[in-house]
């Protein structure tokens, strides 16, 4: 596993005990859909009460020239993410009906320092 998996990981798992700590239950990470010709991964799907949260994580050391993590996210990404959501969902038939969020795990964490984590709530919408 090379540096950047290694953040990605530990990244994570931080924005997993995030919800975690505030109620949430974690039903699914780094899900793939399967027998769909369909590439990509949600990081985190989490559940509280009627609402389900598909959460993007993205960590970076530091702030380079396109920004800091939270940049990452394009609209590329955003229209990934929505596909990989209705899989989700036609894949889990127990979590239709849920209202669905989109949120962002931003994590700016530099060496030897402690992470800033930003929790980006509804980040987007489609």
């Amino acid at each position: 596993m090379n540096r950047a998996e290694k953040l990605g990981e530990r990244a994570e798992e931080l924005a997993a005990e995030l919800y975690e700590r505030r109620g949430w239950t974690v039903v699914a990470r780094n899900w793939r859909p399967r027998g769909l010709d369909l590439r990509g991964e949600l990081d985190l799907v989490a559940r509280k009460g009627d609402l389900l949260a598909v959460v993007e994580v993205k960590a970076r050391r530091r702030v380079g020239p396109a920004g800091g993590p939270r940049e990452a996210v394009t609209s590329e990404k955003v229209r990934r993410i929505a596909r990989l959501a209705d899989a989700l969902l036609v894949s889990l038939p127990e979590l239709r009906g849920l209202y669905v969020r989109f949120d962002v795990v931003s994590i700016l964490w530099p060496k030897g320092k402690e992470p800033e984590v930003e929790l980006i709530e509804d980040a987007f919408r489609l």
